[in-house]
């Protein structure tokens, strides 16, 4: 079984993991449900963005030791109809991006 982590850059502390079958990949990004996410470190900002498609969304950042590393995620509260299944996921990129680490991990089967 395959699972997915993503990390702080600057600790390797896991930020959310899940195994894939609990995520959603959705257009380049990974989407994960809120108990599998790590939110000690992380904070909801009041910005935003708007996609055409999926509708507005809440930038996320990554703040530890006194150091904010801006639009690390995202969240969808109440996103358009065609899109309702990230509406309260958290999203990330499905690369190593800005101040996070996305590893894809074999783990043992669970029985």
């Amino acid at each position: 079984m395959k699972k997915l982590m993503i990390k702080d850059a600057g600790s390797d502390d896991i930020i959310a993991q899940a195994t894939l079958d609990r995520v959603i990949r959705h257009e380049g990004s990974y989407y994960l449900a809120p108990d599998d996410v790590n939110m000690q470190n992380l904070e909801i900002t009041e910005r935003t963005g708007v996609c055409q498609y999926k509708g507005l969304y809440h930038w996320i950042d990554l703040v530890k030791d006194n150091v904010r590393v801006e639009d690390v995620a995202w969240i969808y509260h109440d996103p358009n109809p065609d899109h309702i299944q990230i509406k309260g996921r958290y999203g990330f990129y499905k690369r190593n991006f800005r101040g996070t680490i996305v590893e894809i991990i074999e783990t043992a089967e669970q029985a």
